[in-house]
């Protein structure tokens, strides 16, 4: 149960994802800062998988 709670704590799920993938690829401006805030996420959601 530990394992499963840590897990979930810091894992968002795939349609959460997908959603954020598909917002990010509407935005035009390549150095917005609605780009690198998703761009943030996505590279930490990566290194939050490498705890594990």
């Amino acid at each position: 149960m530990t394992r499963f709670t840590g897990y979930v704590g810091k894992r968002l799920p795939t349609d959460v994802i997908k959603k954020l993938e598909e917002l990010r690829s509407k935005e035009k401006d390549e150095l917005s800062l609605a780009k690198v805030v998703y761009d943030s996420m996505f590279e930490n959601q990566k290194q939050a998988d490498l705890l594990d």
